[in-house]
């Protein structure tokens, strides 16, 4: 019982930030904060925070393969920082409305990447989830 406390307490903490990060970017952007620095700032301290919490707690999670190494170069600049940048640029641009209707339609975009450029087919339970994911 303690252990599923413990991570409902986090889906809200988590949930919590989430919802006041979207308000918080526009406030900064009011004030001209630039995105580009933005997604610095987050992304700097989110790599920090993870990486001191494994540090303390999971050390052996901080080892990295070379073989590794140019997918997660990728996986940082192209994954997270683009899709870090888009959205806050978004904001910055439109509304947190506007930001969250692009995340939710991320799914469709990578599967149909998957189909056209890698071939994939999908299954009907992948077709059933990007239904779901873009309902929102």
């Amino acid at each position: 019982m303690k252990q599923e406390l413990k991570g409902f307490l986090f889906i809200i903490l988590a949930a919590s930030l989430w919802g006041l990060s979207g308000t918080v970017a526009k406030y900064l952007f009011n004030k001209a904060i630039n995105p580009l620095i933005l997604a610095e700032i987050r992304l700097s301290l989110a790599a920090l925070i993870l990486g001191l919490i494994l540090f303390i707690f999971a050390r052996d999670m901080l080892v990295i393969n070379k073989t590794d190494i140019g997918y997660l170069i990728k996986l940082g600049v192209f994954g997270v920082g683009a899709v870090q940048f888009a959205y806050l640029f978004t904001i910055s641009q439109t509304n947190v409305a506007t930001a969250v209707f692009l995340q939710y339609t991320a799914p469709v975009m990578v599967a149909i990447y998957a189909v056209v450029f890698q071939k994939e087919r999908l299954r009907w339970i992948q077709i059933l989830s990007l239904l779901l994911a873009l309902l929102g």
